[in-house]
C-alpha cells in the first residue's frame, strides 16, 4: 500500500513503516494486519520509508532526504506519525494517547 499525502484511512502521514516481521513496507500497521496472516509490533519499527522521495531511513519525524515531515505528530517510541489531534505518550499507559 503506497503512502499518500493523506496516509491512509487510519493516519495522516508522509511515510510507510518498514514492518520488522515480514519486511513489507506499509502506511500503519492496522493497514498491515488487515492484510497480512500475523500482526505488527510498532515497538519494534526502526525503518521507514518517505512518501514523496522514497528514502529508506530510520524512523525520524522529518525525512532525511528531502525534509518532508511525516507527520505533525511522531512518537519515537510508539512510532506514531499523525496529523496533531493533541496527542501524547502516556509512560503508564506505554502507549500514545489523546489529551
Amino acid at each position: 500500500m503506497a503512502a499518500t499525502p493523506d496516509g491512509c484511512v487510519h493516519y495522516v502521514r508522509s511515510c510507510l513503516l518498514k514492518a520488522p516481521c515480514c519486511g513489507k513496507f506499509y502506511v500503519c500497521r492496522l493497514c498491515h494486519d488487515g492484510e497480512e496472516n500475523h500482526q505488527m509490533d510498532r515497538f519494534k519499527v526502526r525503518e521507514v520509508k518517505c512518501g514523496a522521495c522514497n528514502t529508506i531511513q530510520e524512523a525520524q519525524q522529518t525525512c532525511k532526504e528531502c525534509a518532508v515531515k511525516f507527520g505533525e505528530y511522531y512518537c519515537d517510541i510508539c512510532h506514531l506519525f499523525d496529523k496533531d489531534k493533541k496527542q501524547y505518550h502516556c509512560q503508564p499507559c506505554g502507549i500514545c494517547r489523546f489529551a
